[in-house]
């Protein structure tokens, strides 16, 4: 008689799991990737790079020391040796990882080997588990001067309406990069303060509404230009495209690629910070400006801008009162912006 896939009674808590190191890693990340594909993606990722220095080194990921593990997060906040065993991986380039980011690296260790003790015949050791790094220090918050913020706001509207819209939704809404090229029109709305936007956080994953600045409403309805739907920031190409949800004809949207390239245009013609204007660089700003205003609540602020921690909130506000002081305002947000949020 064949077992129902319903029959919870047919498993057994203490039957043997003959999974591999790399079949355990599969499920868990599949398990991380079903909250949040992001997260997934990350530890696939960071997992991966582990596995593959220890056996470079002839470690075995399947138990590893504590003493490897150890030497593996010294070895993140290395410089790149080219000489050591087996060809270059794609993130050996990019050592030495900062102290924030090799904690990380622990943390994924740890957390994944304390899933892999929970496993029926497996060590319930966790290597890594408390194993000391190295603090970062309190890093300065990267914001672009009072200056620099209003060129740049003055130079995109000036040069064109979709560089415009992309420096309001960063500047003006904080929006990060994957918030910017999602952004549609039929998200477009009102409520009893004014004009909103609907959009989709990607770090939360979660729709979330807000008042847009009028600043930013004026330059969005000018590059739509009476259009009503589609996104507010389309590639280069004008060639239409059927939106297989809505079946209209609409331009493509922006990729991120794309974005990229839109903001060393924005360098280029603004003449502001030349090898390093991004559009997290406008976010950073945007928060940080928010973080000088004494009227305004840590709640207020966080739920704005989609914080997923208190510990992204206290960096900001502690460099804003190192940098600034007095209260800034922003100008893609414009005096009085802040009475229209709840």
């Amino acid at each position: 008689m064949s077992t129902g896939f319903f029959d919870f009674g047919a498993i057994s808590r203490d039957a043997i799991d003959t999974s591999t190191i790399d079949q355990l890693a599969d499920r868990f990340v599949d398990e991380k990737a079903r909250k949040n594909p992001e997260t997934g993606k990350r530890y696939r990722r960071e997992l991966t790079f582990f596995f593959d220095t220890l056996r470079r080194f002839g470690g075995n990921p399947e138990e590893p020391s504590r003493q490897q593990v150890d030497r593996y997060l010294t070895y993140l906040g290395m410089e790149h040796q080219a000489g050591h065993p087996g060809p270059c991986d794609r993130e050996c380039h990019q050592l030495p990882y900062a102290p924030a980011s090799v904690a990380r690296r622990r943390d994924v260790i740890s957390a994944f080997y304390e899933y892999v003790s929970a496993v029926p015949s497996r060590t319930t050791y966790n290597p890594a588990k408390q194993l000391h790094v190295e603090k970062a220090e309190q890093a300065e918050v990267d914001v672009l001067t009072e200056d620099e913020n209003r060129e740049v706001w003055n130079a995109a509207k000036a040069h064109r309406w979709r560089d415009a819209v992309v420096v309001g939704l960063a500047g003006g809404l904080g929006l990060r990069r994957e918030e910017v090229v999602r952004a549609r029109a039929e998200n477009l709305g009102t409520n009893e303060r004014g004009n909103t936007l609907r959009f989709w956080r990607v770090k939360g994953r979660y729709w979330q509404t807000e008042n847009l600045p009028t600043p930013v409403y004026d330059i969005v309805r000018a590059s739509l230009n009476g259009r009503t739907h589609g996104p507010l920031v389309t590639a280069a190409k004008t060639k239409l495209i059927r939106n297989p949800d809505s079946g209209l004809l609409e331009p493509a949207h922006l990729s991120l690629r794309g974005l990229t390239y839109t903001f060393e245009q924005i360098r280029a013609y603004s003449g502001v910070r030349p090898d390093d204007l991004h559009c997290h660089l406008l976010r950073h700003t945007s928060i940080t400006y928010a973080c000088t205003l004494r009227d305004l609540s840590e709640k207020r602020i966080k739920k704005f801008y989609g914080h997923v921690s208190d510990k992204d909130h206290r960096r900001y506000n502690a460099w804003a009162h190192k940098a600034f002081t007095r209260e800034i305002i922003n100008p893609v947000q414009g005096p009085g912006f802040w009475d229209l949020t709840t």
